[in-house]
């Protein structure tokens, strides 16, 4: 059954701005200040994943935020506001770090894929809110500041996290989030289109040497889901700047996901393979979750909300 996206995009705005309620595996609490709603309004807590057992109403990450932000402009659905859109996002910036974070005040280092992806949603909401112009300066200086990282890792992202305060790779010795290879390429590439001189040159050499070490490697290094971006940055490096990288190659990668330990080369790193990830499909707990990207597997199973 063929999916109509935009009004499933259509509905949920529609739900995260309704009345108080519980329902599925959204809860909504009052007194919790979010970024969603005017102050004294019933106020959102959303579960970043189906099946989130330990979640507590009255706490959001900033990634579910962004992301219904996000959806509904991309849809073109619900009201265009840019009050709403920078609410979003600039409240999950990091103070000393000047990165977007899920939780402005945790640590980081401790997984690329939290430490890159509200970056990427930030910038994507930027794109289609231009005329903020707080948004756009604080996304030029997260993604400047991710630009630095990928030069100081020498563009060796076979690494769990990066430390800002350290400026060096994090291991935790379990796994590796070397997509993150992609999630910085793209950012690089958006960073060069609203950037002017030396900068954007800069950043758009970024983007080269993050997709080519992307690209370089003999084992799909999927871990959540930047992936996908590093095949968007991908392909528009070749249509605009006469790249010539491999898209095929990372559309497959992104797509295939779960590839057994012993298809990869000997050298490949500890934790190259997430198991059971990927893109899931069926009903769970009367849901549909067919689109979704999450794990079949951990937990037993559960996909990012949305």
């Amino acid at each position: 059954m063929r999916r109509d996206w935009r009004e499933r995009a259509a509905k949920l705005d529609a739900f995260l701005l309704g009345p108080a309620q519980r329902a599925g595996f959204v809860w909504w609490t009052a007194g919790n200040p979010t970024p969603l709603l005017p102050p004294g309004a019933a106020t959102l807590a959303v579960a970043s994943y189906a099946n989130a057992s330990t979640f507590k109403p009255g706490s959001s990450e900033g990634l579910p935020i962004m992301g219904s932000v996000l959806g509904a402009a991309v849809a073109r659905v619900g009201e265009r506001n840019v009050t709403r859109a920078e609410a979003a996002t600039v409240k999950y910036v990091a103070p000393a770090l000047g990165i977007f974070r899920d939780f402005p005040n945790a640590a980081t280092g401790g997984s690329f894929w939290y430490d890159v992806a509200p970056s990427i949603f930030a910038a994507s909401i930027s794109d289609l809110y231009p005329e903020s112009a707080s948004l756009r300066g604080l996304t030029a200086s997260s993604i400047q500041r991710w630009t630095g990282a990928a030069e100081s890792l020498g563009y060796n992202f076979t690494h769990t996290a990066y430390s800002f305060p350290k400026s060096s790779a994090v291991n935790n010795g379990k796994w590796v989030e070397a997509d993150a290879a992609a999630g910085i390429g793209w950012l690089a590439f958006m960073g060069s289109r609203i950037s002017s001189g030396a900068n954007a040159t800069a950043q758009c050499n970024c983007a080269r040497k993050s997709i080519a070490a992307l690209e370089r490697m003999q084992w799909n290094p999927l871990y959540e889901m930047q992936l996908p971006f590093g095949a968007l940055a991908a392909a528009r490096l070749n249509a605009e700047t006469g790249g010539d990288y491999d898209v095929r190659k990372l559309l497959n990668w992104s797509f295939t996901p779960d590839e057994p330990k012993g298809n990869h080369l000997p050298d490949a790193p500890t934790g190259v393979t997430r198991s059971g990830w990927g893109v899931v499909t069926g009903r769970w707990g009367g849901k549909t979750v067919d689109g979704l990207v999450g794990s079949s597997s951990d937990g037993g199973g559960y996909a990012f909300f949305g």
